[in-house]
């Protein structure tokens, strides 16, 4: 598959973008002029992005984003990526077959509501880092290779259960 090149000049469109769906999402993504300092919601789900994807330096930059659909992006291994993300309210990474790590970053994530995990059947732990999740209220774990809940779910007090 070639490259996406998006050319022209796209800052005035992407400058007032608030909301991103796009499925299939090709691995080599690269665009210029691409501003998401506006973006609130991104759904890349069913994508073939990766943790090394060349998109997150231009997605990074949306500061303003709630909400991130990463359900079914079967080549994402870890979470890195997600340290630019601090205001973040939803993640779903529901059915991310390859995950296999959660990044500490994501103790940073103070107004995060609600975390999808479910059908990550290669995660094994939670980082003790989501202990400092006050505002955590929905943790989807089924279907993931977690034996034991971590005893830091209890300091979740917002938790529902």
């Amino acid at each position: 598959m070639s490259a996406v090149n998006l050319v022209g000049d796209f800052s005035k469109l992407f400058s007032q973008l608030r909301w991103l769906k796009w499925g299939n999402c090709p691995s080599n993504f690269e665009a210029s002029n691409f501003h998401a300092g506006e973006l609130v919601i991104l759904d890349l789900s069913g994508s073939a992005i990766s943790d090394v994807w060349q998109g997150w330096h231009s997605m990074m930059k949306a500061e303003k984003l709630k909400v991130l659909n990463l359900t079914s992006c079967h080549s994402l291994k870890g979470t890195s990526y997600l340290s630019a993300f601090k205001r973040l309210e939803i993640l779903i990474l529901r059915d991310c077959s390859a995950l296999e790590q959660i990044d500490n970053c994501i103790g940073d994530m103070e107004n995060l509501i609600s975390l999808d995990l479910s059908g990550c059947s290669l995660l094994e732990r939670l980082p003790l880092q989501m202990a400092k999740l006050e505002q955590l209220k929905e943790l989807l774990l089924d279907e993931t290779a977690i034996q034991e809940i971590p005893s830091f779910i209890s300091s979740l007090k917002r938790l529902d259960t």
